[in-house]
């Protein structure tokens, strides 16, 4: 921590620009405030026993790293005043209020949800395009499964137990395709919503807070994200596998593919990959690979049988 407060600190006192230092007393003072909290955050990590307390923790790391991005672009903007957007301060402030309204729906979880939560209450997928703080990267799993390839714009995608959406949130971003999330945690669905606001996309996805085994979709879809959804940990959603997948091949359109995602304890088990190879009959094998969480889950792309 000691090493990274002195790069921070150098950073502030870099001469550019001819020379000219940009440190003033204000950054400085701002310097020291963001001292104190990183020496708070590391001496509360180390003393942390629960791993809630130590997510609470990370969380608040992320909420500093959220300011030095600030001073960094002010900085950069004082060193060359054409490139400062005029809406900068507007954009500072949507992201305080997204933070605040994200805070705001985990707190009344919290308080008011009985149901098992996953990695302690907080999102299970981060958003690095929002500054959204998460259990498993979204935009390295993006990648990972190969989504920018085969996805476009006229795509429809359905996203069962999206938890908040991140992927399907991610993919309607970049694409400018649509998407309907379904998950079962309507303090996670909120969070979606608020997001998919403040990436102004709340046109093109919907969020369905309903069990999905409750949801009827009212139209095909193009592509269906199933990522470790075919049964939850809290036996919230405990379908047979056959009917599962039978179901879901239904629910996709003539060419439809299905990016199917195990979870860690399927990898290895025999049951699991009979089950897989049962659905021959419904699907082509696009591709098969361990992906994610250091090659611990296989990942399918499948695509409908005609």
């Amino acid at each position: 921590m000691q090493r990274m407060l002195k790069k921070i600190k150098q950073a502030f006192i870099s001469k550019i620009n001819m020379g000219k230092s940009l440190i003033s007393i204000e950054a400085t003072r701002y310097f020291m405030d963001v001292k104190r909290e990183l020496l708070e955050i590391d001496n509360d990590f180390s003393k942390a026993k629960s791993s809630e307390k130590k997510l609470m923790i990370a969380n608040r790391l992320l909420e500093v790293s959220r300011q030095l991005s600030i001073l960094s672009k002010e900085m950069k903007f004082q060193a060359d005043p054409y490139l400062r957007q005029d809406d900068f301060s507007l954009l500072n402030n949507k992201q305080v209020l997204l933070q605040k309204k994200i805070d705001a729906h985990l707190d009344n979880q919290k308080k008011l949800y009985k149901k098992h939560m996953y990695f302690s209450g907080f999102p299970y997928q981060s958003l690095e395009i929002a500054n959204v703080f998460g259990a498993r990267d979204t935009e390295k799993r993006y990648s990972d499964y190969e989504l920018d390839f085969y996805l476009s714009e006229k795509d429809v995608i359905l996203d069962i137990g999206g938890n908040i959406g991140a992927m399907s949130l991610y993919s309607v971003f970049r694409k400018g395709c649509k998407a309907d999330c379904v998950e079962h945690n309507p303090y996670m669905t909120l969070i979606g919503k608020d997001i998919a606001e403040h990436l102004k996309i709340s046109e093109k996805i919907m969020f369905y807070d309903v069990p999905f085994q409750e949801w009827k979709p009212n139209q095909l879809y193009t592509k269906i994200f199933s990522f470790a959804a075919h049964h939850t940990d809290d036996g919230g959603h405990s379908p047979g596998f056959k009917g599962y997948i039978k179901k879901l091949h239904s629910y996709l359109s003539q060419d439809g593919m299905l990016f199917f995602e195990s979870h860690n304890n399927d990898v290895g088990e025999r049951s699991f990959y009979e089950d897989m190879n049962s659905i021959a009959t419904l699907f082509d094998v696009i591709s098969q690979k361990k992906l994610t969480e250091w090659g611990q889950r296989e990942f399918y792309i499948l695509k409908k049988k005609k």
